[in-house]
């Protein structure tokens, strides 16, 4: 038995970047919107026999960084990205069917 799986994940967005102050220890809030895609394809085979199934998705998304300037070229970063795909009912189950 063999099996192989591809798993795709990618978005676009745009942010708006608000400085929340210019001096060392800064920091900067960028929200944004945008779009969300997955995709998933796997195939499994064994015995003379083969199954295929692949499944995409797109969802609008919402995300936030928020950037601190310490001082000097270093900045330290982080992000939280929502992806409203099951609150709107975008995304579905996979089912499998003999």
């Amino acid at each position: 038995m063999t099996s192989d799986t591809e798993i795709l994940a990618h978005w676009l967005g745009y942010g708006y970047a608000f400085d929340l102050g210019r001096q060392p220890g800064a920091l900067t809030l960028t929200p944004g919107v945008g779009l969300y895609g997955y995709g998933q394809r796997y195939a499994i085979s064994g015995g003379g026999q083969e199954s295929n199934r692949d499944f995409t998705s797109y969802s609008p998304m919402f995300d936030a960084e928020l950037t601190w300037y310490p001082g000097g070229r270093v900045h330290v970063s982080g992000g939280l990205m929502l992806v409203l795909d099951d609150l709107l009912g975008l995304s579905s189950s996979t089912d499998a069917i003999d």
